[in-house]
């Protein structure tokens, strides 16, 4: 009954969840009592609609300390945030939709409203495609069966052709980006985490207003990101990385490196954004 809702179908009335799980709507009606009862649904009063139970959310984030993926990015995520100043998040995919799972907020004044626990379609977020890229022509057909694309900034990828060689491109570089796809003014990068078995269980993202970035900026946070996201994944047990990394001591001194100003620029951008 749970899995009748979706992003798409957040509301339900009795009878599209009767027919959803195929049983009678008596049937249905008594299994909502029961789980409205325990909090895992709740009844819209006004429309008479169902929907996700808060109680779920307690479960979800119960879960969420509990699974290695939280354990083996927190302190990275964090150090990533200090490191640059920007958002740094990790993103879990589902069904052509990711959901943020943990967020460490921008340290300049600039904000934009994603949380933990919101969800995106796939092919708006620069994670999302990385997911993407993962799946056979099968797999992207089944989920986008239509050329037409779903909207969500104007400059979202609008063709899923256009989606298609973007994807190719992703398989090739190993990172991802997203230029004002899923909000304006904001642009992202981002880097697969894998399991010990290989799979992209996971993905780790840096996202920072337009205005704060330059080519150069871009490149290095995409490298930035990807070290990141091999310390997460060899924490993860993942083996096979091209360009292992052990340590967080390793991507801090890489960044100090190759970004002697971060902090400066970090303070410049906090004392000028209106």
């Amino acid at each position: 009954m749970l899995k009748c809702f979706s992003p798409s179908q957040s509301q339900l009335s009795a009878k599209q969840i009767a027919q959803k799980i195929g049983v009678h709507i008596s049937t249905a009606y008594r299994m909502l009592a029961t789980m409205s009862k325990e909090g895992l649904i709740e009844q819209d009063d006004t429309i008479g609609k169902y929907k996700i139970g808060r109680e779920l959310y307690f479960l979800g984030n119960l879960y969420l300390d509990s699974t290695d993926i939280i354990q083996a990015s927190r302190r990275i995520v964090e150090e990533l945030n200090d490191m640059t100043g920007n958002v740094v998040s990790v993103v879990v995919y589902d069904h052509g939709y990711v959901t943020i799972v943990i967020r460490e907020e921008s340290k300049a004044t600039f904000r934009w409203p994603a949380h933990i626990g919101s969800i995106f379609p796939a092919h708006v977020t620069c994670t999302g495609k990385l997911f993407l890229s993962e799946l056979s022509e099968a797999e992207i057909d089944n989920i986008y069966p239509s050329e037409e694309l779903l909207q969500r900034t104007a400059k979202t990828i609008a063709k899923k052709t256009q989606l298609k060689q973007e994807l190719k491109d992703i398989r090739k570089q190993g990172v991802a980006f997203d230029i004002e796809g899923s909000y304006e003014k904001v642009c992202g990068v981002a880097s697969l985490i894998r399991n010990k078995e290989g799979k992209g269980v996971a993905a780790l993202t840096i996202a920072a207003p337009v205005f704060e970035i330059n080519d150069d900026k871009l490149e290095k946070l995409a490298i930035l990101v990807k070290m990141g996201s091999n310390l997460i994944s060899h924490r993860m047990g993942y083996q096979n990385i091209a360009e292992p990394v052990h340590d967080i001591q390793e991507i801090r001194l890489w960044w100090e490196r190759n970004m002697p100003d971060g902090s400066q620029k970090i303070a410049f951008v906090q004392a000028n954004v209106k």
